[in-house]
């Protein structure tokens, strides 16, 4: 059993009983994080470790992750430590204290416990927002999007006993075209804090038959770990993408002369000023239609392999509105027949220890999709396997190289039919289904094995995708951007709410 943090214990205890316990000194756990980190500069120093632990200074979100990997503390520890410390002091220069208006302390709660390195600031007095969320920036994501938020007093499933149709504060609040949503807080512990997006509430409003009728909020939409992170990644993406538009268009249009070559690798330069999640689309999309063009006629069912880990990366199967038609298009071909259409993930065990349980729940979703539509995923564990280029794998032909998560550009794309480059990424696929964590006869016994090793709650896993799966992702939260869908979420959710609760399906 994984060790865990003591009740009330606090950040800088945790800190220092993980590195006592691996023999490390201060010094010792500097250099570690530097070389962690891979650079020098602004690095902790001795110093700095020994403020962490008398809790004089609290670790900001990026040194917490490299705690984890270091230290092998689980990252949600460390974010609940880090949240407690924050409250008990009452101010912090990364995420300031949070005293929410009027009796609606349960959101500010949330924030704190679930997303730590968010930030939330109050509005100019008078205004008819309360609260301006900013999301966090990620690893990939290098930019977190703002949300505008309005909090009202839950009564049971409805948003307390004002009028949606005739509040003049809530349809000010709804006109305003930014990204926003609705929050409701109730006395339920089912679901105390819930959201709905504040275009699907205006939509909703105009479709009201008079002007008394209340606003519904349902469970479905509570606030937690799953939900967290689909607005996380919905909204960062939506934002990134939609400022990029116009840009990202003409660079996509510039870029397909890449087309007609047999290998590319393209650098950033070739798209100066791009978001990264506009670096991201162009070579994701790039990449799946290079596999397109090269699976026209092959002569054996092939095996895919990635090189997402976090939650993070693999989001973008479940929004980017190409990667699940490409999803789709291959499991027409080849997953319904005698030989298993199957493709292999690496994820260490200690990228899931330095993945907080939100961006874990993105990860899960992202595999669940791929089994829906009839693939086989094999997970293996084995970090060595970890810096392995996205291929496709036609055995005894060639295989199709196709790389855009953490390369050094856009995308890198070719094709080999070498005969030891084949042997060695036959080894690479048999040794992920050999090796897999997910090793089991059907979908959803595979899913919950793939629970299990991220660290999260299969049964509650499954009971809330089965409610968001009978309401919708959309009035939760919806994209703005042509680019993004929530085909593919909602095709996750329905899939994990179907399981039976034994794993049977």
């Amino acid at each position: 059993m994984a060790d865990r943090s003591r009740p009330e214990e606090s950040i800088g205890s945790l800190i220092a009983r993980f590195r006592t316990r691996q023999g490390k000194s201060q010094e010792g756990l500097a250099e570690a994080l530097q070389h962690s980190a891979g650079r020098a500069d602004g690095t902790p120093d001795r110093g700095q470790i020994h403020r962490w632990e008398t809790g004089r200074r609290i670790p900001v979100p990026y040194w917490r992750r490299h705690l984890g990997l270091v230290l092998g503390i689980p990252l949600d520890d460390l974010d609940r430590a880090a949240a407690v410390a924050k409250l008990k002091r009452g101010r912090s220069r990364d995420f300031p204290a949070v005293e929410p208006l009027g009796d609606h302390t349960g959101f500010g709660q949330l924030v704190n416990a679930i997303w730590p390195a968010a930030r939330l600031r109050p509005p100019v007095p008078g205004h008819d927002v309360d609260w301006h969320l900013k999301l966090p920036a990620g690893r990939a994501i290098d930019e977190g999007a703002a949300v505008q938020v309005q909090v009202h007093t839950l009564d049971s499933a409805w948003l307390g006993s004002l009028p949606p149709a005739g509040d003049e504060r809530v349809a000010r609040f709804l006109a305003v075209r930014q990204r926003a949503m609705l929050i409701g807080v109730t006395e339920s512990s089912a679901a105390p804090v819930r959201g709905i997006d504040a275009r699907a509430a205006r939509m909703k409003m105009a479709g009201m038959p008079g002007a008394c009728a209340p606003l519904t909020i349902p469970s479905a939409y509570a606030l937690d770990d799953l939900t967290w992170g689909i607005i996380w990644a919905l909204a960062s993406l939506d934002e990134s993408l939609l400022g990029d538009d116009h840009a990202l268009d003409e660079t996509s249009r510039e870029l397909t002369a890449y087309e007609r070559l047999a290998e590319s690798a393209v650098s950033r330069r070739a798209a100066p000023g791009l978001t990264s999640a506009a670096w991201m689309w162009l070579g994701s999309d790039f990449c799946a239609r290079h596999i397109l063009r090269h699976l026209a006629e092959p002569g054996a069912v092939p095996a895919f392999w990635t090189r997402e880990q976090y939650g993070e990366e693999a989001c973008v199967w479940l929004f980017f509105r190409h990667k699940y038609d490409y999803l789709r298009r291959i499991s027409s071909r080849f997953a319904r027949g005698a030989v298993p259409l199957t493709r292999g993930f690496c994820i260490p065990s200690s990228v899931v220890s330095a993945s907080p349980r939100w961006e874990r729940t993105l990860l899960f979703l992202s595999v669940a999709l791929m089994e829906s539509l009839g693939i086989r995923v094999n997970v293996c564990s084995d970090a060595e396997y970890g810096d392995v280029d996205g291929f496709v794998l036609l055995p005894g032909e060639q295989a199709i190289l196709a790389t855009w998560v953490r390369a050094d550009g856009i995308w890198d794309a070719g094709t080999t039919n070498r005969a030891s480059a084949l042997r060695d990424l036959s080894d690479v696929t048999r040794h992920a289904a050999a090796r897999s964590v997910t090793s089991a006869a059907i979908p959803p016994l595979r899913l919950q094995a793939l629970s299990d090793y991220l660290r999260l709650d299969w049964s509650w896993l499954r009971r809330r995708c089965a409610e968001l799966a009978h309401y919708g992702c959309a009035d939760l939260i919806s994209p703005r951007s042509r680019l993004l869908s929530m085909a593919g979420l909602d095709a996750a959710v329905r899939f994990v709410g179907a399981a039976r609760s034994d794993g049977q399906g």
